[in-house]
């Protein structure tokens, strides 16, 4: 039942979905539950920089929301709009099942900075093993294969992220990639006063293709080889960030 995941005034993030099951608005509103029944709900109308955003019966989005047993998500169509009581609404109704969201152990911060990946070929996994099993049959081959490495490893994509967690990070960038593949991401973070560069392996598990910015695609990744230590540098960016913000919204800053 419903009413045992989630609960009037559970948060939501909305964003639009279009016609291509694989394109999906690049903006995020963020609404709360006022009421729910077996099939539909009724949530708030978004507000953004004090501006109410007027969303359309017959349009759907995604809604992720945000529970006492964690995030679940769904697809849902706008179905009603109103205003009583100084409260703008829309009923929405259920086009999908709720689903557990995976990976979202990690608090995730929305954050915009220039990052730099690289899709990990077979030939670089290749030459890595080689190279850490030492298996060659000269020198002047280990050399040629680790030029070639070197060659590999010095090719960049640039891109900009959406937001970061200890678990994954989302960008967007105007290169088209798979899902499933796997890619190095190289983070530049600034911890206290010193600048520290990461770079992490992680899998593609999303791809959208982003409507409101000409052939600019939409990555969701899952960090799947990332050490402690590396992992914690990344969280203690994140709640350093998260002060740095609520110090703003409080004039100390």
């Amino acid at each position: 039942m419903l009413s045992n995941l989630i609960s009037i005034g559970d948060k939501i993030d909305l964003r639009k979905k279009l016609n291509d099951i694989n394109q999906i608005d690049m903006k995020q509103y963020v609404s709360q539950l006022l009421d729910f029944g077996k099939h539909e709900a009724t949530i708030a109308m978004p507000i953004q920089r004090g501006k109410l955003i007027l969303l359309g019966i017959g349009e759907r989005y995604h809604l992720c929301f945000y529970t006492k047993k964690g995030p679940y998500q769904c697809d849902a169509v706008i179905v009603d709009r109103y205003h009583e009581n100084n409260i703008s609404a829309v009923t929405v109704q259920f086009l999908s099942d709720f689903e557990k969201f995976q990976r979202r152990q990690y608090y995730r911060l929305n954050y915009v900075m220039d990052i730099k990946y690289r899709i990990e070929t077979e030939n670089e996994r290749e030459y890595i093993n080689r190279i850490q099993e030492e298996q060659f049959k000269s020198q002047e081959e280990r050399q040629e294969i680790m030029d070639e490495l070197e060659k590999i490893q010095s090719f960049w994509t640039l891109g900009i992220s959406n937001d970061i967690s200890g678990g994954g990070i989302r960008f967007h960038s105007n290169h088209e990639e798979n899902e499933g593949d796997r890619l190095r991401v190289k983070l530049n973070l600034f911890n206290q006063t010193k600048e520290h560069e990461l770079t992490v392996v992680g899998l593609i598990k999303s791809v959208l293709k982003l409507i409101n910015k000409s052939d600019y695609y939409e990555y969701r990744v899952e960090f799947i080889e990332i050490d402690y230590t590396q992992r914690e540098e990344i969280i203690q960016f994140i709640f350093q960030e998260e002060r740095k913000i609520r110090w703003k919204e409080k004039g100390f800053i």
